[in-house]
Protein backbone atom coordinates (compact mmCIF):
# COMPACT_ATOMS: atom_id res chain seq x y z
CA UNK A 1 0.00 0.00 0.00
CA UNK A 2 2.66 2.69 0.85
CA UNK A 3 4.68 1.69 -2.47
CA UNK A 4 1.04 2.04 -4.45
CA UNK A 5 0.37 5.40 -2.58
CA UNK A 6 4.63 6.40 -3.83
CA UNK A 7 3.02 5.40 -7.24
CA UNK A 8 -0.38 7.32 -7.32
CA UNK A 9 1.69 10.74 -5.75
CA UNK A 10 4.49 9.92 -8.59
CA UNK A 11 7.39 9.83 -6.22
CA UNK A 12 8.04 5.85 -6.59
CA UNK A 13 11.43 5.73 -8.06
CA UNK A 14 12.79 3.03 -10.22
CA UNK A 15 16.42 1.18 -9.16
CA UNK A 16 17.75 -1.20 -11.24
CA UNK A 17 20.91 -3.16 -11.08
CA UNK A 18 22.25 -5.72 -13.50
CA UNK A 19 20.70 -8.93 -11.71
CA UNK A 20 19.86 -12.77 -12.99
CA UNK A 21 16.41 -12.71 -14.49
CA UNK A 22 16.39 -16.57 -14.33
CA UNK A 23 17.71 -16.92 -10.61
CA UNK A 24 14.93 -13.66 -9.50
CA UNK A 25 11.53 -15.45 -11.79
CA UNK A 26 12.71 -19.34 -10.16
CA UNK A 27 12.66 -17.74 -6.71
CA UNK A 28 9.61 -16.28 -7.13
CA UNK A 29 7.87 -19.28 -8.67
CA UNK A 30 9.64 -21.23 -5.96
CA UNK A 31 7.55 -18.99 -3.48
CA UNK A 32 4.22 -20.25 -5.51
CA UNK A 33 5.12 -23.59 -6.51
CA UNK A 34 3.76 -25.08 -3.13
CA UNK A 35 0.61 -23.54 -2.99
CA UNK A 36 -0.35 -24.61 -6.79
CA UNK A 37 0.63 -28.12 -5.51
CA UNK A 38 -1.47 -28.21 -2.50
CA UNK A 39 -4.72 -26.85 -5.39
CA UNK A 40 -3.39 -29.66 -7.71
CA UNK A 41 -1.75 -27.05 -10.60
CA UNK A 42 1.11 -27.72 -12.49
CA UNK A 43 3.77 -24.69 -12.81
CA UNK A 44 5.83 -24.67 -15.79
CA UNK A 45 8.77 -22.99 -16.49
CA UNK A 46 10.30 -22.26 -19.46
CA UNK A 47 13.46 -20.68 -20.42
CA UNK A 48 14.68 -20.57 -17.38
CA UNK A 49 17.13 -22.78 -16.51
CA UNK A 50 20.01 -21.56 -17.72
CA UNK A 51 20.73 -17.45 -16.90
CA UNK A 52 19.80 -13.80 -18.54
CA UNK A 53 21.61 -11.16 -16.96
CA UNK A 54 19.38 -7.62 -17.22
CA UNK A 55 19.26 -4.19 -15.87
CA UNK A 56 16.51 -4.98 -13.88
CA UNK A 57 14.46 -3.32 -10.54
CA UNK A 58 14.33 -6.44 -8.31
CA UNK A 59 11.80 -5.20 -6.13
CA UNK A 60 9.88 -4.26 -9.03
CA UNK A 61 9.69 -7.21 -11.15
CA UNK A 62 8.61 -9.03 -7.95
CA UNK A 63 6.04 -7.36 -6.90
CA UNK A 64 4.43 -7.72 -11.02
CA UNK A 65 5.07 -11.31 -11.15
CA UNK A 66 3.77 -11.91 -7.94
CA UNK A 67 0.44 -10.08 -8.89
CA UNK A 68 0.12 -12.47 -11.90
CA UNK A 69 0.88 -15.24 -10.69
CA UNK A 70 -1.55 -15.06 -7.64
CA UNK A 71 -4.09 -14.18 -10.48
CA UNK A 72 -3.18 -17.07 -12.36
CA UNK A 73 -3.52 -19.34 -9.02
CA UNK A 74 -6.77 -17.65 -7.96
CA UNK A 75 -8.48 -18.36 -11.44
CA UNK A 76 -6.57 -21.80 -12.83
CA UNK A 77 -9.18 -24.82 -11.68
CA UNK A 78 -7.47 -27.97 -10.36
CA UNK A 79 -5.84 -29.95 -12.20
CA UNK A 80 -4.90 -27.31 -14.92
CA UNK A 81 -1.26 -25.78 -15.15
CA UNK A 82 0.48 -22.12 -15.44
CA UNK A 83 3.02 -21.25 -17.58
CA UNK A 84 5.85 -18.92 -17.04
CA UNK A 85 8.18 -18.58 -19.82
CA UNK A 86 11.20 -16.23 -20.33
CA UNK A 87 12.51 -15.11 -23.30
CA UNK A 88 14.17 -11.91 -25.14
CA UNK A 89 12.44 -9.71 -28.23
CA UNK A 90 14.75 -6.75 -29.61
CA UNK A 91 16.85 -6.31 -26.62
CA UNK A 92 13.99 -6.39 -24.36
CA UNK A 93 13.40 -9.23 -21.32
CA UNK A 94 9.51 -10.80 -22.20
CA UNK A 95 7.99 -12.66 -19.63
CA UNK A 96 4.64 -14.48 -20.18
CA UNK A 97 2.26 -15.99 -17.90
CA UNK A 98 -0.42 -18.01 -18.85
CA UNK A 99 -3.31 -19.92 -16.96
CA UNK A 100 -5.95 -22.72 -17.91
CA UNK A 101 -8.79 -20.77 -16.58
CA UNK A 102 -11.64 -19.23 -18.33
CA UNK A 103 -9.60 -16.26 -19.97
CA UNK A 104 -10.44 -12.64 -20.45
CA UNK A 105 -13.45 -12.14 -22.26
CA UNK A 106 -12.13 -9.83 -25.55
CA UNK A 107 -13.76 -6.30 -24.63
CA UNK A 108 -12.60 -6.26 -21.14
CA UNK A 109 -8.36 -7.02 -22.43
CA UNK A 110 -8.00 -3.17 -21.08
CA UNK A 111 -10.57 -2.63 -18.78
CA UNK A 112 -9.17 -4.76 -16.08
CA UNK A 113 -6.30 -2.63 -16.05
CA UNK A 114 -8.29 -0.02 -14.89
CA UNK A 115 -8.36 1.50 -11.37
CA UNK A 116 -10.48 -0.62 -8.72
CA UNK A 117 -12.20 -2.01 -12.31
CA UNK A 118 -14.34 -5.16 -11.49
CA UNK A 119 -15.53 -7.41 -14.46
CA UNK A 120 -19.36 -6.89 -14.11
CA UNK A 121 -20.26 -10.52 -13.51
CA UNK A 122 -19.82 -11.57 -10.46
CA UNK A 123 -23.22 -13.10 -9.73
CA UNK A 124 -22.96 -15.03 -13.41
CA UNK A 125 -19.81 -16.99 -11.90
CA UNK A 126 -18.07 -16.63 -14.99
CA UNK A 127 -14.63 -14.82 -12.90
CA UNK A 128 -14.34 -11.88 -10.61
CA UNK A 129 -10.70 -9.87 -10.82
CA UNK A 130 -10.98 -8.69 -7.24
CA UNK A 131 -10.52 -5.45 -6.41
CA UNK A 132 -9.10 -4.03 -9.32
CA UNK A 133 -5.53 -2.74 -8.00
CA UNK A 134 -3.10 -5.49 -8.48
CA UNK A 135 -3.36 -5.40 -12.45
CA UNK A 136 -3.47 -1.75 -12.48
CA UNK A 137 -0.72 -1.51 -10.05
CA UNK A 138 1.01 -4.07 -11.99
CA UNK A 139 0.72 -1.95 -15.41
CA UNK A 140 1.78 1.39 -13.78
CA UNK A 141 5.09 -0.63 -12.47
CA UNK A 142 5.88 -2.18 -16.19
CA UNK A 143 5.15 1.44 -17.42
CA UNK A 144 7.90 2.58 -14.28
CA UNK A 145 10.15 -0.01 -15.80
CA UNK A 146 9.74 1.64 -18.91
CA UNK A 147 8.38 -1.46 -20.06
CA UNK A 148 4.59 -2.53 -20.56
CA UNK A 149 1.90 -5.38 -19.57
CA UNK A 150 -0.31 -6.50 -21.69
CA UNK A 151 -3.53 -9.29 -21.73
CA UNK A 152 -4.48 -11.84 -24.03
CA UNK A 153 -6.13 -15.28 -24.16
CA UNK A 154 -4.40 -18.26 -25.16
CA UNK A 155 -4.58 -19.34 -29.12
CA UNK A 156 -4.90 -22.86 -28.05
CA UNK A 157 -7.65 -24.08 -25.14
CA UNK A 158 -8.57 -21.43 -22.73
CA UNK A 159 -7.20 -19.08 -20.22
CA UNK A 160 -5.47 -15.56 -20.02
CA UNK A 161 -2.06 -15.00 -20.85
CA UNK A 162 0.07 -11.89 -19.48
CA UNK A 163 3.01 -10.72 -21.37
CA UNK A 164 5.57 -8.15 -19.33
CA UNK A 165 8.21 -6.77 -21.51
CA UNK A 166 10.77 -3.93 -20.82
CA UNK A 167 14.17 -2.76 -21.87
CA UNK A 168 17.31 -5.39 -20.43
CA UNK A 169 20.00 -2.77 -21.28
CA UNK A 170 21.42 -0.05 -19.40
CA UNK A 171 21.33 3.24 -21.83
CA UNK A 172 17.31 2.70 -21.52
CA UNK A 173 17.74 4.01 -17.76
CA UNK A 174 18.90 7.56 -16.27
CA UNK A 175 21.94 7.97 -13.73
CA UNK A 176 18.98 8.23 -11.26
CA UNK A 177 17.19 5.34 -12.18
CA UNK A 178 20.58 2.88 -11.98
CA UNK A 179 21.23 1.82 -8.59
CA UNK A 180 24.65 3.21 -7.09
CA UNK A 181 27.39 1.19 -7.19
CA UNK A 182 29.45 0.22 -3.63
CA UNK A 183 32.41 3.22 -4.30
CA UNK A 184 30.61 5.57 -6.62
CA UNK A 185 31.23 8.31 -4.24
CA UNK A 186 27.48 7.48 -2.15
CA UNK A 187 28.51 8.08 1.31
CA UNK A 188 27.37 4.50 3.70
CA UNK A 189 27.25 5.45 7.15
CA UNK A 190 27.07 3.01 9.66
CA UNK A 191 26.27 3.24 13.51
CA UNK A 192 29.07 1.62 15.27
CA UNK A 193 29.32 0.73 18.94
CA UNK A 194 32.23 2.15 20.33
CA UNK A 195 33.56 0.29 23.50
CA UNK A 196 32.99 2.48 26.94
CA UNK A 197 36.33 3.60 28.32
CA UNK A 198 37.69 1.43 31.43
CA UNK A 199 37.64 3.66 34.71
CA UNK A 200 40.55 1.93 36.78
CA UNK A 201 39.71 0.70 39.89
CA UNK A 202 40.80 3.32 42.74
Amino acid sequence: LMDFNKLENDTLRLSVEEIDVVEALNNICDTFEFNMKEKGITLNRFGMKDSLTAWTDGDKLEKIISNLLSNALKFTPRGGHIDVTLDTTDEKVKITIADTGKGIPEEQKENIFKRYYQLDNQTKGIINWGTGIGLYYSRRLAELHHGSLTAGNRTEGTGAVFTLVYPMNEQAYTDKERRPLEGDGVADYRIVDTPHPITPAT
